[in-house]
């Protein structure tokens, strides 16, 4: 009993720290150096150009943003 207490308050505290998080898919890497696979692309302008031109968000670059990160492995597209 006391065991399913506690998973669903760990439920419940991992849904409320994800409530201010938004997930982007399908915007494009910046190109890559294939030796190194390495990104330069800094993603808070990416984001914002996204937001801007693809959303047609005004002004996005005013938001507020605490973090930005990439998921997933870099893709090595040719």
């Amino acid at each position: 009993m006391e065991v399913d207490e506690c998973h669903q308050k760990i439920l419940y505290l991992e849904a409320y720290s994800r409530r201010e998080n938004l997930k982007f898919e399908g915007i494009t890497e910046a190109s890559q150096n294939n030796a190194t696979l390495t990104r330069s692309e800094d993603t808070e302008d990416v984001l914002v150009d996204f937001l801007e031109n693809v959303l047609g968000i005004e002004d996005a670059k005013n938001i507020e943003f605490q973090r930005i990160h990439r998921l997933g492995k870099p893709k090595n597209d040719s």
